[in-house]
């Protein structure tokens, strides 16, 4: 006899008939950017869900800026860091610096913060290869972490002017 198991009501067949049959893993799983977010609760609850809705990226994780979060990204063979310095910790280019000394093969983007309007030359000093203006969109924070993973170097044309002003002016004095 045929039998089908049924839980309130719904037999397992009635499931696949609406949804088919279970897919197989997709590529994503296997070739996919592997993301931390470094952010305080309310900010990588933002970030985190958007990321990873891109079909080439996983976000990983989260840490908070008080957690050993670059011990972290090492330990989980992250890609890209993406650091939100909104609610990030005033040592956070130290901790950067820390991470490269690590795993020189991760790359940071950072979204930077209205209270600090230094932070992209911080950011370049510190190895960061992307920075990102506060209220960056969407599309321009998936972009930056897909561009820095292949190598690229994303700053705004604005603030890349500055950084290079700082770059050469401590070239100048060294």
């Amino acid at each position: 006899s045929n039998k089908s198991v049924s839980i309130e009501g719904v037999t397992i067949s009635s499931i696949l008939r609406r949804t088919g049959p279970p897919s197989a893993p997709t590529v994503r799983t296997m070739w996919a950017i592997r993301v931390l977010v470094v952010a305080d609760r309310l900010a990588g609850d933002l970030i985190a869900p958007r990321l990873s809705e891109h079909p080439d990226l996983v976000v990983i994780g989260r840490a908070g800026p008080d957690e050993a979060w670059a011990e972290k990204a090492t330990r989980c063979g992250v890609g890209v860091v993406v650091l939100d310095l909104a609610s990030s910790t005033a040592n956070w280019a130290t901790t950067v610096r820390e991470l490269l000394d690590r795993d020189e093969q991760v790359r940071v983007v950072v979204i930077g913060d209205e209270l600090n309007p230094g932070s992209a030359s911080t950011a370049a000093g510190a190895g960061v290869t992307g920075w990102l203006p506060p209220g960056c969109t969407e599309a321009e924070l998936v972009h930056a972490v897909l561009a820095v993973h292949q190598g690229d170097a994303v700053y705004p044309p604005g603030e890349l002017a500055v950084v290079l002003a700082e770059l050469r002016a401590d070239v100048v004095r060294a």
